[in-house]
């Protein structure tokens, strides 16, 4: 197998995985130059706010859609999207 080298490399696919891809991306990134190397198997999202329904049960929480940047009025951050703008995706590691 060879092996690829990127100019920037992002460890863990947290939410702020996904955060930092979109302002590289906005930066104008080059294809190739960033992966993403997470233990998860999936691209990163955002989590539920679970916990605030628990502690505050006289509300609901807001659930948000499992997409890195919906509650930031963003693009929807896909596996798709990593694709396209040639971010590379490294996931289960």
């Amino acid at each position: 197998m060879a092996e690829k080298s990127f100019k920037y490399v992002i460890l863990g696919g947290g939410v702020a995985a996904g955060y930092a891809a979109r302002e590289f991306a906005k930066l104008g990134v080059q294809h190739g130059e960033l992966a993403i190397i997470s233990k998860e198997a999936v691209a990163p999202y955002e989590r539920p706010a679970l916990s605030k329904a628990y502690l505050f049960p006289e509300g609901t929480a807001r659930l948000p859609g499992f997409h890195v940047c919906v509650g930031s009025g963003g693009e929807r951050l896909l596996p798709e999207w990593y694709t396209e703008k040639g971010i590379s995706l490294i996931l289960s590691t």
